[in-house]
């Protein structure tokens, strides 16, 4: 998750954008138990950036392209 958000953030940054700019969030997961252990690491610095943004979290079973799975 951290990673991700790392990435997020470089995205944002080139943009001349911050997380208050986001307007909502999709995760897609092959393991939704390990995302919501782990929710807080997403949830905390988004608080911080002011109101969360609608979100969706999404199980699958696979990815079409497993080389692109971060993680």
């Amino acid at each position: 998750m951290e990673y991700a958000l790392g990435n997020g953030d470089a995205v944002l940054t080139e943009a001349g954008r911050t997380r208050n700019n986001v307007l909502n969030s999709r995760f897609f997961t092959t393991d939704i138990d390990g995302i919501l252990a782990n929710y807080d690491e997403y949830a905390q610095p988004i608080a911080d950036a002011g109101p969360r943004p609608p979100q969706a979290l999404l199980e699958v079973q696979q990815p079409v392209l497993p080389e692109l799975m971060v993680g």
